[in-house]
């Protein structure tokens, strides 16, 4: 497997820096993540490698959330990720992504209603 690396863990959801070439944990599900937050690479750049592992995620019922590592600016969710249901965290960075996951997880794993909430913080 790839370089990950784990920023921190929290009520069922993991936050995750990408840091090219890389790969998302083969089974968060099996780690017991109901919810995996994305740093992605500049606004929302994803390696190949790294999508597989979000495509395994996500059929496992892992909620996806990418946000940006960067200061500033939108993540950008590229179409193939919004097929999966992978959610934009819009410009939370990854711990305000992760604390808005672990509020809502508890309430929903649907991923409209999940953006719904990460539009409506960020302004959107």
């Amino acid at each position: 497997m790839k370089k990950m690396a784990i920023l921190s863990r929290a009520s069922g959801a993991t936050t995750a820096v990408l840091a090219a070439p890389l790969a998302v944990a083969p089974a968060p599900a099996a780690s017991g993540a109901k919810g995996l937050v994305i740093e992605t690479l500049g606004r929302g750049n994803v390696p190949e490698g790294a999508m597989e592992g979000v495509t395994r995620a996500r059929k496992q019922g892992v909620v996806v959330v990418f946000t940006t590592r960067t200061r500033g600016g939108r993540v950008d969710v590229a179409e193939k990720a919004k097929a999966l249901g992978v959610i934009g965290g819009e410009d939370l960075d990854g711990l305000k992504a992760r604390m808005v996951l672990v509020a809502a997880l508890p309430r929903t794993i649907d991923s409209a209603t999940l953006q719904g909430y990460y539009d409506r913080l960020t302004g959107r």
